[in-house]
């Protein structure tokens, strides 16, 4: 049997357009040569979740979100079809948690298998849950600051009172003001300083050409000193050395007898004279006080006492 060319041209478009719905929905998650079982879950806000968002447990995927339905009826609640992979056994006290994968809230739903005894079947409703994103998160622990900052805004606008702007203002005229008078102070004082640093520059390059005379005149001063430090040291120590000499000589004399000092210091008579004269003193002054006018006459008419 042959076909005309018409027929092969649609047989072939007709397989064309079956492979690509079938590709393009296995890139979507849909796999239509797996078995899976579907289970509902109904929430109050899916957040952004998807058809094709994927299902896990425990960061595993197992299924994607097969249909996303609004139910006007029921308070306008969603209810979300799961296709999940028949090897997986769900009880009846998992939790279809709803969370966020991405600071962009992408949304999956996380599987969390219970402790539960019974195993749900295919069509059955699993419990829902919602946990808050990251950036719902996020704004739970900013609003406390932005209280605290919008607190301590009122509070500096109330100190500084209504006329903020009017202070403000004056605060910049004053700045203003100060910087037009600090111009105007180094415009005058400029020509000052110019001619101050001229001066110095005069004044370092006589100080450098004052250096250089006094240098060599140091230097021979120097020279001089360590000429006259030598001389009266040598001087000083010749000196000594004759002076210790003469020290000795006269030690020597003493020690041997010589002279005055060697005769006080080798004889002993001046200290035994001296010793019979302080003695002989002693008994003179104890008979001049014990009787006083063998030593001293003295009469008011000039008579003498008569002798004993």
């Amino acid at each position: 049997m042959k076909f005309n060319k018409e027929i092969r041209v649609g047989l072939l478009a007709l397989i064309t357009g079956v492979m690509l719905y079938t590709g393009f929905n296995f890139l979507k998650g849909i796999d239509f040569f797996s078995s899976a079982n579907r289970y509902y879950v109904v929430y109050d806000n899916i957040g952004g979740l998807n058809v094709s968002s994927p299902v896990m447990v425990s960061g595993f995927n197992v299924g994607r979100v097969e249909y996303i339905k609004l139910l006007p009826e029921n308070g306008y609640k969603l209810l979300v079809t799961l296709q999940i992979d028949k090897n997986l056994l769900v009880n009846d006290s998992s939790i279809a948690d709803l969370i966020e994968t991405s600071a962009l809230g992408d949304k999956a739903v996380e599987i969390k298998i219970g402790k539960g005894k019974n195993t749900l079947k295919n069509g059955d409703t699993l419990w829902a849950k919602t946990e808050k994103g990251m950036i719902a998160s996020l704004h739970d622990k900013m609003s406390p600051i932005l209280n605290n900052v919008d607190s301590i805004t009122f509070k500096t606008n109330k100190i500084l009172g209504n006329n903020l702007d009017r202070k403000i203002i004056s605060i910049l005229n004053n700045v203003n003001n100060s910087t037009e008078q600090l111009s105007s102070l180094l415009a005058e004082t400029r020509p000052k300083i110019g001619a101050i640093a001229t001066d110095i520059h005069l004044l370092t390059s006589s100080l450098k050409e004052t250096e250089k005379s006094i240098k060599p005149l140091i230097a021979k001063l120097n020279t001089v000193g360590d000429s006259l430090n030598k001389a009266e040291i040598a001087a000083t120590v010749n000196n000594a050395n004759k002076t210790v000499v003469e020290l000795k000589l006269v030690l020597d004399r003493i020690n041997r007898g010589e002279g005055t000092l060697g005769k006080l210091a080798k004889n002993d008579s001046l200290y035994t004279n001296l010793n019979n004269t302080a003695a002989d003193l002693d008994k003179l002054l104890v008979n001049f006080r014990e009787e006083p006018k063998r030593y001293v006459h003295f009469s008011v008419f000039g008579k003498k006492d008569k002798k004993k």
